[in-house]
């Protein structure tokens, strides 16, 4: 290499340090942290894995409820899933699952409670409207409350042809 074309880079590489330079993020990436920044950081960090672990844990133990269901087991995926809910409250999946499990048990008023907690941590969820309206649709009076929540699934799933069609 030339010179004049080593001079030429190192020229460039100084004026890029300059502050205020528009190449350069404003904080100097060579910076250590302070050990206070570093422990909030690791503390961050410890705690987003922990989130992501139970969050994966919780779904592997509902898809176990769901195998439980399917094989016969009732009781034991209700009460699989009863755990799941009482230790994450606002797992919709898992209170989903269990209201489907009630239901098949003839246990309407109890699924139908779960779908409502449902609702309320997934308001805009056509599956759980959908689910609900064909609970509600089967309680005698209650129809135009379960075509409220059946319209809803369609207004939010248009694609989805089951929801439209009992939306009508």
């Amino acid at each position: 290499m030339k010179i004049s074309t080593t001079v030429t880079l190192l020229a460039l590489i100084a004026l890029t340090m300059l502050p205020g330079c528009a190449s350069l993020p404003q904080a100097n990436p060579m910076r250590r942290a302070k050990p206070a920044e570093t422990k909030q950081t690791y503390a961050g960090r410890k705690q987003d894995a922990l989130k992501a672990f139970e969050k994966q844990r919780d779904a592997a133990q509902v898809q176990a409820a769901i195998n439980h269901w399917q094989r016969g087991d009732s009781q034991k995926s209700v009460a699989m899933l009863t755990a799941i809910i009482d230790r994450s409250p606002s797992d919709v999946n898992a209170r989903l699952r269990l209201a489907e499990v009630l239901t098949s048990q003839e246990d309407f008023l109890a699924a139908e409670k779960q779908l409502r907690e449902c609702l309320v941590h997934a308001p805009e969820s056509a599956e759980i409207h959908h689910v609900l309206g064909m609970l509600i649709s089967e309680f005698p009076g209650r129809e135009h409350e379960a075509q409220q929540h059946l319209r809803r699934a369609a207004e939010l799933d248009p694609q989805n042809e089951l929801y439209v069609a009992n939306a009508k």
